[in-house]
């Protein structure tokens, strides 16, 4: 029990530390209100990217319509292009957001701090968003997809031979019928 106290100690004093090193640097009141306006902004594009995309299926916990089935691929690979584009984007604008902190002045270092940050908050939503959409929607058809998921998925059923984490059903087990006896 003693352990378990220390380490969560330990664990919490790096959080300490790390926020204290956050608040240290100009660009904290960037961060601080990515921090509190990305998951905002990731719920409601979530909502929208499925509204558009024809995806209320993910929603519900029923089995696919075959014509879900079959536009899904291609909607996949435009999704990943996307996810792979905003990554990029959400980087470079984030580390231009640290290097060039916001300020209240108007001279053109603290507007490039604002507009890259207003671009770091905006792309990095899209990307959280996007990216939920692509697993879920990936899951509800492949239980092994995206390679990462799936990997971990294959592991688990190494370890412990337990099907349930490939994907597959349970089997139901038959009810014993009686013979008849001529």
């Amino acid at each position: 029990m003693v352990e378990l106290l220390i380490f969560l100690a330990l664990i919490g004093w790096g959080i300490a530390s790390f926020i204290e090193f956050l608040s240290s640097l100009p660009a904290f009141p960037t961060l601080v209100t990515g921090a509190v306006a990305v998951p905002i902004l990731a719920a409601m594009s979530y909502e929208r990217l499925l509204r558009v995309n024809r995806l209320e299926f993910l929603k519900t916990p029923r089995k696919f319509l075959p014509p879900e089935r079959f536009y899904w691929p291609s909607q996949a690979k435009r999704a990943l292009r996307e996810i792979l584009a905003l990554t990029a984007i959400a980087g470079v604008a984030w580390s231009l957001a640290i290097i060039f902190p916001a300020q209240f002045g108007i001279d053109p270092k603290s507007l490039t701090g604002w507009v890259c940050g207003v671009a770091g908050i905006v792309s990095l939503s899209e990307l959280i968003s996007r990216a939920w959409v692509f697993v879920l929607g990936s899951q509800r058809f492949d239980r092994l997809t995206p390679w990462a998921i799936g990997s971990v998925r294959r592991f688990m059923f190494w370890i412990s031979d337990n099907h349930e984490f490939l994907g597959e059903e349970p089997e139901v087990p038959k009810k014993p019928t009686k013979e008849s006896v001529y």
